[in-house]
Protein backbone atom coordinates (compact mmCIF):
# COMPACT_ATOMS: atom_id res chain seq x y z
CA UNK A 1 0.00 0.00 0.00
CA UNK A 2 1.66 2.96 -1.12
CA UNK A 3 0.38 7.10 -0.31
CA UNK A 4 -1.33 7.09 -4.18
CA UNK A 5 -3.75 3.97 -3.03
CA UNK A 6 -4.74 6.05 0.59
CA UNK A 7 -5.41 9.00 -1.29
CA UNK A 8 -7.93 6.61 -3.85
CA UNK A 9 -9.30 5.09 -0.98
CA UNK A 10 -9.96 8.69 0.83
CA UNK A 11 -11.72 9.66 -2.49
CA UNK A 12 -14.10 6.97 -2.26
CA UNK A 13 -17.44 7.67 -0.58
CA UNK A 14 -16.99 5.20 2.62
CA UNK A 15 -14.44 7.12 3.49
CA UNK A 16 -15.52 10.94 2.75
CA UNK A 17 -14.43 13.59 5.79
CA UNK A 18 -11.41 11.14 6.22
CA UNK A 19 -8.47 12.70 5.42
CA UNK A 20 -5.30 10.92 3.40
CA UNK A 21 -3.03 11.00 7.09
CA UNK A 22 -5.86 9.70 9.07
CA UNK A 23 -6.78 7.01 6.73
CA UNK A 24 -3.23 5.14 6.41
CA UNK A 25 -2.66 6.14 10.34
CA UNK A 26 -6.31 3.71 10.81
CA UNK A 27 -5.65 1.25 8.14
CA UNK A 28 -2.13 0.40 8.95
CA UNK A 29 -3.41 -2.47 11.64
CA UNK A 30 -6.64 -3.25 9.40
CA UNK A 31 -4.18 -5.91 7.23
CA UNK A 32 -5.16 -3.80 4.10
CA UNK A 33 -4.07 -5.72 0.79
CA UNK A 34 -3.81 -3.87 -2.58
CA UNK A 35 -3.94 -6.52 -5.29
CA UNK A 36 -3.45 -5.93 -9.55
CA UNK A 37 -5.82 -7.92 -11.75
CA UNK A 38 -5.64 -7.57 -15.89
CA UNK A 39 -8.37 -7.69 -18.15
CA UNK A 40 -10.09 -10.77 -17.73
CA UNK A 41 -9.19 -12.22 -14.88
CA UNK A 42 -11.38 -13.30 -12.23
CA UNK A 43 -11.53 -11.85 -9.26
CA UNK A 44 -13.73 -13.57 -6.85
CA UNK A 45 -16.36 -16.47 -7.67
CA UNK A 46 -19.88 -16.98 -7.54
CA UNK A 47 -19.97 -19.00 -3.86
CA UNK A 48 -17.31 -17.72 -2.55
CA UNK A 49 -17.07 -16.25 1.23
CA UNK A 50 -17.15 -12.51 1.44
CA UNK A 51 -15.46 -12.00 4.98
CA UNK A 52 -13.63 -8.59 4.08
CA UNK A 53 -14.70 -5.00 2.29
CA UNK A 54 -13.14 -4.99 -1.14
CA UNK A 55 -12.75 -1.36 -3.07
CA UNK A 56 -12.06 -0.61 -6.83
CA UNK A 57 -8.91 1.37 -6.61
CA UNK A 58 -8.70 2.01 -10.64
CA UNK A 59 -10.22 0.36 -13.26
CA UNK A 60 -13.43 -1.56 -13.12
CA UNK A 61 -14.47 -5.02 -12.35
CA UNK A 62 -17.91 -6.18 -13.90
CA UNK A 63 -20.21 -8.56 -11.89
CA UNK A 64 -21.74 -11.54 -13.65
CA UNK A 65 -24.04 -14.22 -13.22
CA UNK A 66 -24.74 -16.77 -15.46
CA UNK A 67 -28.18 -18.36 -16.13
CA UNK A 68 -29.68 -21.54 -16.66
CA UNK A 69 -28.82 -22.15 -20.59
CA UNK A 70 -25.51 -21.36 -19.18
CA UNK A 71 -25.37 -17.40 -20.60
CA UNK A 72 -23.47 -14.95 -18.75
CA UNK A 73 -24.50 -11.55 -18.38
CA UNK A 74 -23.52 -8.50 -16.55
CA UNK A 75 -25.35 -7.15 -13.74
CA UNK A 76 -23.12 -4.46 -12.32
CA UNK A 77 -20.16 -2.64 -13.68
CA UNK A 78 -18.14 -1.48 -10.59
CA UNK A 79 -16.04 2.00 -10.89
CA UNK A 80 -13.03 3.19 -8.90
CA UNK A 81 -13.77 4.28 -5.45
CA UNK A 82 -16.62 1.79 -5.08
CA UNK A 83 -17.01 -1.05 -2.59
CA UNK A 84 -18.03 -4.70 -3.66
CA UNK A 85 -20.84 -6.34 -2.43
CA UNK A 86 -21.11 -4.70 1.18
CA UNK A 87 -24.40 -5.71 1.42
CA UNK A 88 -23.11 -9.72 1.10
CA UNK A 89 -20.57 -8.66 3.58
CA UNK A 90 -23.03 -7.79 6.45
CA UNK A 91 -25.53 -10.30 5.24
CA UNK A 92 -26.01 -13.25 7.61
CA UNK A 93 -24.90 -15.95 4.64
CA UNK A 94 -21.70 -14.35 3.08
CA UNK A 95 -22.18 -16.17 0.27
CA UNK A 96 -20.75 -13.76 -3.55
CA UNK A 97 -24.39 -14.25 -5.95
CA UNK A 98 -21.95 -12.81 -8.64
CA UNK A 99 -18.81 -14.04 -10.01
CA UNK A 100 -16.53 -10.50 -10.20
CA UNK A 101 -14.21 -10.25 -13.20
CA UNK A 102 -11.74 -7.53 -14.25
CA UNK A 103 -13.36 -5.62 -17.06
CA UNK A 104 -10.08 -3.39 -17.36
CA UNK A 105 -6.56 -3.57 -15.88
CA UNK A 106 -7.76 -2.95 -12.61
CA UNK A 107 -6.70 -2.91 -8.44
CA UNK A 108 -8.66 -3.40 -6.11
CA UNK A 109 -7.97 -2.87 -1.86
CA UNK A 110 -9.03 -5.48 0.50
CA UNK A 111 -9.89 -4.14 3.99
CA UNK A 112 -11.07 -4.61 7.65
CA UNK A 113 -9.75 -8.66 7.39
CA UNK A 114 -12.32 -9.15 10.58
CA UNK A 115 -15.31 -11.61 11.20
CA UNK A 116 -18.29 -10.12 9.57
CA UNK A 117 -19.92 -11.00 13.40
CA UNK A 118 -17.24 -8.89 14.91
CA UNK A 119 -17.73 -6.17 12.73
CA UNK A 120 -21.59 -6.16 12.78
CA UNK A 121 -21.59 -6.14 16.81
CA UNK A 122 -19.31 -3.18 16.45
CA UNK A 123 -20.74 -0.87 14.18
CA UNK A 124 -24.05 -2.27 15.92
CA UNK A 125 -22.26 -1.01 19.14
CA UNK A 126 -20.81 2.43 17.76
CA UNK A 127 -24.82 3.30 16.48
CA UNK A 128 -26.09 2.21 19.72
CA UNK A 129 -23.98 4.91 21.07
CA UNK A 130 -25.19 7.36 18.42
CA UNK A 131 -22.10 7.38 16.97
CA UNK A 132 -23.25 6.27 13.50
CA UNK A 133 -26.32 5.78 12.17
CA UNK A 134 -26.78 2.73 9.68
CA UNK A 135 -29.40 1.92 6.93
CA UNK A 136 -29.51 -0.30 4.08
CA UNK A 137 -25.84 -0.09 2.19
CA UNK A 138 -25.35 3.34 4.00
CA UNK A 139 -23.62 4.04 7.23
CA UNK A 140 -23.70 7.65 8.20
CA UNK A 141 -21.48 9.63 10.83
CA UNK A 142 -23.41 11.69 13.30
CA UNK A 143 -20.94 12.20 15.82
CA UNK A 144 -17.15 12.42 14.50
CA UNK A 145 -15.25 13.46 17.81
CA UNK A 146 -17.41 10.28 19.28
CA UNK A 147 -15.88 8.17 16.54
CA UNK A 148 -12.18 9.52 17.34
CA UNK A 149 -12.36 8.90 21.14
CA UNK A 150 -12.43 4.98 20.08
CA UNK A 151 -9.15 5.06 18.89
CA UNK A 152 -7.33 5.35 22.35
CA UNK A 153 -9.51 2.89 23.97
Amino acid sequence: MDDRDIARLSACRLFSGVGPAELKKSLQASGLSVRQFEEGAVIVTVGSICSSLMVVLEGEARAEMTNDEGKTFAVEILRAGEAVATAILFSPRKIMPVTLVAAKRTSLAELFGVARPSLSRELGEMEKRGYIAMGGRDIRILDREGLRSLRSL
